[in-house]
C-alpha cells in the first residue's frame, strides 16, 4: 500500500466519524446530552484527519508532518477542557439560585 493512500483513507474515515458525531449531535434533545457526541467525536474524528493529513502530506514536506505531531496532543488536551468549560457554563446559567 502507498503512504497517500492510507493518508486519504484517514481523512475519510475521520470524516465519517465527525459525520456520525453530528448525527448524534441533533439525535439528543437536552443540551447537556449532545456535548458527549460532540466533545468525543470530535477527537476521534478530527485526530484521524490530523494524522491522515500527516501521512499525506508528510510526504512531501517534513514540516506538515511536524505540525500534525504537535497539533494532536493539543486536541486531546484541549478538547475536553473546552466541552467541560461549556456544560459548566450552561449549567450555571441554567440553575435555580
Amino acid at each position: 500500500m502507498n503512504d497517500w493512500f492510507v493518508g486519504e483513507w484517514l481523512i475519510c474515515l475521520g470524516c465519517f466519524v465527525m459525520f456520525t458525531g453530528a448525527l448524534g449531535f441533533f439525535r439528543f434533545r437536552d443540551p447537556f446530552q449532545r456535548f458527549h457526541p460532540t466533545a468525543k467525536i470530535s477527537i476521534l474524528g478530527l485526530g484521524l484527519v490530523i494524522l491522515g493529513e500527516g501521512v499525506d502530506f508528510g510526504l512531501k514536506t517534513e514540516d506538515w508532518q511536524m505540525r500534525s505531531f504537535i497539533a494532536l496532543p493539543l486536541l486531546v488536551l484541549l478538547s475536553p477542557l473546552a466541552a467541560h468549560l461549556m456544560a459548566r457554563t450552561l449549567l450555571r446559567k441554567n440553575s435555580p439560585n
